[in-house]
C-alpha cells in the first residue's frame, strides 16, 4: 500500500522546513558522494536501486556520522533511525512540523520516512520510493531525467506547459525562466505531491492541473515538455490506461497523441520536449512516426542510445517482447521538436548520441542545424556541438 500524500501546512513552516534541509547540507553534489554516485550521476533507475540497497547494507548496522547522514538514510536510503538521533539534527517544534507534513514518523523509538526527497539545482522534490509500485506512483526523479531536465532548463519561452507532469520537477525548475507555467497529470496523487513540492520551495508562478493531456488547458505555449508513459503493453494495446507506465501496444499511444496536439497548443517557432523509447522495425518503420511530424513541418533533434536488449536489469520484459513481434532495435532518449515558424516545408532529423551531461542552448543548436544541407551534415553539427558544450 502507497503511503499518503504528504501535506502541505502553512507557508512559514513548509519554508523552515526547506532551510533546514538546507542547512544540512541536503545537496545532490554533497548527497552522491556519500552514496557512491560520484562521476556518475546519470543512472538507469535499476542501477540507482541496486547501488542504494549496496550501501544500505553496509552502513545500517553503524551509527550515523553527522546530521547529512541522518536524511541520507532517511529520505534517501529509507533506512530508520533512532528518534534521540533524529531529534538532535532539528528543534523539536519543526520536527512536529515534519511529522504532519507526512514525510516522517515515529514507531517505537524510530523515526522513518514513507517517502523519498532528492535534490535538483535547488529544487527539492519529495515523492514515492519504489518499495512499492502502483499505477498511480509519483515517481522518483531518477536517472535519465536528469539530463532530461538539463534540455528543457535551457530553452527559452514565456508560457510553458508539462505534460504527464508526475511530482512536478519539471515544471517547478522551469518556474525560474518562464512567466506561466502548467504542469497536467491524469492522476490525482502524482498531483498532490506536485502541489506539495511547490509549497516546500516557495513556488508562486506554477499551476498543477488534472486532466487528459491537452484537455486540461487553453491557448498555446512557447515550451511542451512530456515524460508519458512509453512500455510497449501488448495487453491493452490501444487502451490509455492512465498508469505512470505503459504506452499501447509500441509505447508510444500517449506520445503521438501528445505530438498530434502541438499543432493547435504550441507557438510557431516553439519548442516540444518528449522523453520516449523508439521502436524500429524490420519494414522501415518507427514509433513514434518521426517521418509524420517531419511531413507537417517540424525539425527533429532526436537524442538516444540503443537499449541493450539482453541485460534485462536495463530492458524491461515489454521491451523484449517487441523484438519478438518485430521490432528490429530499440532506442530510448528525448526528442525535441521544433515548430516552423511561418514557413511550409518539411523538416529535417538530426540525431545525435543521448549524454550524461547536455548543457547546451537547443535554440543556438537549431539555428545551426538549419544552415546544414543534408542529414549527415547535421548529425555531424549536433556530435561537435556536444563535444564542445558537454
Amino acid at each position: 500500500m502507497l503511503p499518503r500524500v504528504p501535506v502541505a501546512i502553512d507557508d512559514a513552516r513548509m519554508q523552515e522546513a526547506n532551510r533546514w534541509l538546507k542547512s544540512r547540507g541536503f545537496s545532490w553534489a554533497e548527497i552522491a558522494p556519500r552514496i557512491d554516485l560520484v562521476g556518475n550521476v546519470w543512472l538507469k533507475t535499476e542501477w540507482f536501486l541496486e547501488r542504494m540497497d549496496r550501501v544500505a547494507a553496509r552502513i545500517k548496522d553503524t551509527p550515523p556520522v553527522d546530521d547529512l547522514d541522518v536524511l541520507i538514510r532517511l529520505f534517501v536510503l529509507q533506512l530508520p533511525v533512532t528518534s534521540k538521533r533524529f531529534d538532535e539534527t532539528i528543534p523539536a517544534e519543526l520536527a512536529s512540523s515534519v511529522e504532519a507534513m507526512g514525510l516522517l514518523t515515529r514507531h517505537e523509538g524510530r523515526v522513518e520516512a514513507p517517502v523519498a526527497v532528492l535534490e535538483h539545482d535547488g529544487i527539492f522534490i519529495v515523492s514515492d520510493t519504489f518499495k512499492e509500485m502502483a499505477d498511480d506512483l509519483a515517481l522518483l526523479p531518477l536517472g535519465d531525467q536528469f539530463p532530461f531536465v538539463s534540455t528543457i532548463t535551457r530553452c527559452p519561452g514565456e508560457r510553458y506547459l508539462d505534460l504527464c507532469t508526475g511530482s512536478g520537477i519539471y515544471a517547478l525548475l522551469r518556474s525560474r525562466t518562464n512567466r506561466d507555467v502548467i504542469g497536467v497529470d491524469i492522476n490525482a496523487r502524482p498531483l498532490g505531491f506536485a502541489e506539495f513540492n511547490r509549497r516546500l520551495n516557495g513556488i508562486d508562478n506554477v499551476r498543477f492541473m488534472k486532466g487528459d493531456l491537452y484537455k486540461a488547458v487553453s491557448g498555446k505555449f512557447d515550451i511542451i515538455s512530456a515524460n508519458p508513459p512509453f512500455f510497449p503493453d501488448r495487453e491493452h494495446p490501444t487502451e490509455k490506461r492512465g498508469d505512470f507506465c505503459h504506452g499501447g501496444a509500441a509505447g508510444d499511444l500517449i506520445t503521438n497523441e501528445i505530438l498530434e496536439g502541438l499543432d493547435n497548443h504550441l507557438v510557431d517557432g516553439g519548442y516540444c520536449f518528449v522523453l520516449s523509447f523508439s521502436l524500429y522495425w524490420k519494414d522501415g518503420s518507427v514509433n513514434p512516426n518521426w517521418p509524420r511530424m517531419q511531413a507537417k513541418g517540424y525539425d527533429i533533434l532526436q537524442m538516444s542510445n540503443a537499449v541493450p536488449l539482453d541485460d534485462p536489469t536495463v530492458a524491461p520484459q515489454g521491451l523484449r517482447d517487441a523484438l519478438r513481434v518485430g521490432a528490429e532495435r530499440i532506442e530510448f532518449g528525448p526528442c525535441v521538436f521544433r515548430k516552423h515558424a511561418g514557413e511550409k516545408r518539411a523538416g529535417w532529423l538530426a540525431r545525435a548520441p543521448f549524454v550524461e551531461k547536455l548543457g547546451f542552448d537547443v535554440h543556438d543548436l537549431f539555428g545551426a542545424l538549419s544552415t546544414a544541407g543534408t542529414d549527415d551534415a547535421r548529425d555531424e553539427i549536433t556530435r561537435s556541438y556536444f563535444k564542445r558544450h558537454a
